[in-house]
């Protein structure tokens, strides 16, 4: 829906600022992820351990089950719903019957036709997050989900904090690629790939690209990948 920007009488936007969370506070929090893709449990791996988060990965509803068997206590599970052998459902349900109650369970899954249907194992719609998603909203549900309290910063002085303060470096000297690898680029950021973003690095010429380069490395050695999202697209709109 493409709904009026609420805005003051004077005309000004109202929006609150951006937060970063960068942690949290507390006992560390263990999250197991479940999906036979191994470049979507990537991208949960590598966002939320950075913030601190236990990871574990199981690349089907078995070895799933087989991990909780063997004595792993998550208190998140991600679990994917197209998944050969035992599918997402038919695991959760699984879980309910061997008497795995504890952990809070979501759905990450690509088909968003499921969220909307009723389902025999108590996943409501608010459980259920469709890909490609905005980390902010799962780390809101953890968040809601644990009753954590974050660490954040604004988002704009992580920015300035790890912005590289080298003169052959500046966006006079520096060399951008071309708007299709800018685009994939951009896309990878905005889904937290990291793994995505370096391949698309080491893919340029490295003395064409120098300064570009230098530049993402910094903030994806960070996880900031909402300064790199935010770069990309003012270079895209130089470019347009």
């Amino acid at each position: 829906m493409f709904l009026p920007e609420i805005s003051e009488a004077a005309g000004r936007s109202v929006r609150q600022p951006k937060l970063h969370r960068t942690g949290y506070a507390g006992e560390r929090v263990r999250i197991l992820t479940v999906d036979n893709e191994e470049a979507d449990r990537d991208v949960l791996m590598q966002r939320l351990s950075a913030l601190g988060f236990e990871m574990s990965q199981a690349a089907s509803g078995e070895e799933c089950l087989h991990m909780l068997a063997h004595g792993l206590q998550p208190h998140i599970i991600f679990m994917d719903l197209a998944m050969p052998g035992l599918d997402g459902w038919q695991t959760i349900a699984a879980l309910r019957a061997a008497g795995y109650g504890k952990p809070h369970i979501a759905i990450v899954s690509a088909n968003a036709f499921d969220k909307t249907l009723d389902n025999a194992v108590g996943i409501q719609p608010a459980d259920f997050f469709v890909k490609p998603f905005a980390l902010d909203e799962l780390l809101d549900w953890i968040g809601q989900r644990l009753n954590l309290l974050w660490i954040q910063e604004h988002s704009a002085q992580n920015i300035r904090r790890l912005e590289p303060q080298n003169t052959e470096n500046s966006l006079v000297n520096m060399i951008f690629p071309d708007h299709a690898a800018l685009q994939a680029m951009l896309g990878h950021a905005r889904l937290g790939y990291y793994r995505g973003i370096s391949s698309a690095l080491d893919a340029l010429p490295a003395n064409e690209h120098a300064a570009f380069i230098v530049r993402i490395q910094t903030w994806l050695k960070a996880y900031q990948f909402d300064a790199i999202a935010q770069f990309i697209q003012s270079a895209l709109d130089e470019q347009s």
